[in-house]
């Protein structure tokens, strides 16, 4: 009787045991996915989004429901997946702001940084200068060097205070010793309005975004902050290709999960993403945006990316060149 006791109390151990144990990448998912994007739908992060959630919903037999929670600079939606259940089920796909820039911009920020992973990258996206037609530079060394002969007297557009289009202004004045006077706008509208009328000379951002004020004859592209020509613009060359490697800017998108996520459930989510990025067609539709597809990356890749782009941001801030203060 004794030994019946103690073979049915260790069955039932080891059956509660194996019950608590977390989903490893064999059994997971076996429930539908929540993709938080931290930005109102039809922004820049949605198409992306779209694609991505249903070319996993295919793979994975289980639905991954795209849940837009924009609000405080970000910071709303990612708090919820920085707060999650490491399990896999709730991820966030974003670009560089929420995870990267709120550190240095927002006081009092709900999570702390480090409590997101990043799984992999999905997009880069280069940050391309713009400027009015009646601009004298034509490109960027013509800029450096128009910019140092009349310190102060070009009129640059920022959107959002320590967005990237800030980011990037402040990291030519730190680096190459410019001085611009920065006009700050909360939006794209506004802000290509002023561009294309000449309220301010040049801008930061998006190449789709300046396409039309392009075809209209009132901007024009002036250089890529990247290493490599853009694949929507490949006759604008780059700030690395005219002698300025150091000036460098990009977006990229993201996909996130709570810090102790299993490693096993990470790896199988980049893998899958990278499987449905790789489509020619999700490719075409992508580059068709401007975005560049990353179909190899991985969770080592992805993080590497981050830690580089927070030293980058913080060098900036230390710098002085990027005033946060008041816009």
């Amino acid at each position: 009787m004794r030994l019946d006791f103690l073979c049915v109390a260790a069955a039932v151990a080891t059956s509660v045991t194996a019950f608590a144990l977390p989903a490893t990448a064999a059994d997971w998912p076996n429930q539908p996915i929540t993709m938080i994007v931290p930005f109102p739908a039809g922004g820049g992060s949605d198409p992306v989004a779209r694609m991505v959630a249903d070319g996993l919903s295919k793979k994975f037999n289980q639905p991954v429901l795209v849940d837009f929670r924009p609000g405080g600079s970000a910071t709303v939606g990612t708090n919820l997946v920085a707060k999650a259940k490491a399990d896999g089920y709730t991820i966030m796909l974003s670009p560089n702001t929420p995870v990267v820039n709120v550190k240095y911009t927002i006081q009092d920020l709900p999570y702390d940084v480090e409590d997101l992973v990043a799984v992999t990258q999905l997009t880069d996206a280069s940050i391309m200068l713009v400027a009015n037609k009646n601009f004298e530079p034509n490109n960027f060394a013509e800029l450096v060097e128009y910019a140092k002969a009349n310190p102060g007297k070009i009129n640059l557009a920022v959107q959002g205070t320590g967005g990237v289009s800030h980011f990037a202004a402040s990291l030519i004045q730190s680096e190459l010793g410019l001085d611009f006077n920065m006009v700050p706008y909360k939006g794209a509208g506004d802000m290509i309005s002023d561009m294309m009328s000449g309220v301010v000379d040049i801008g930061f951002g998006f190449p789709t975004g300046f396409f039309s004020g392009v075809e209209a004859g009132k901007l024009k592209f002036v250089t890529s902050l990247a290493d490599a020509r853009s694949k929507a613009l490949p006759d604008i060359a780059t700030t690395a290709e005219e002698g300025f490697p150091q000036i460098r800017a990009s977006a990229w998108l993201m996909l996130f999960a709570p810090k102790g996520t299993p490693a096993e459930v990470l790896e199988k989510l980049s893998t899958s993403t990278n499987e449905v990025l790789a489509d020619p067609d999700i490719t075409k539709r992508l580059e068709d945006l401007g975005y560049a597809v990353t179909a190899e990356s991985s969770p080592e890749k992805a993080q590497a990316l981050l830690e580089q782009d927070r030293t980058d941001f913080a060098k900036v801030i230390e710098s002085g060149a990027m005033k946060l203060g008041a816009e």
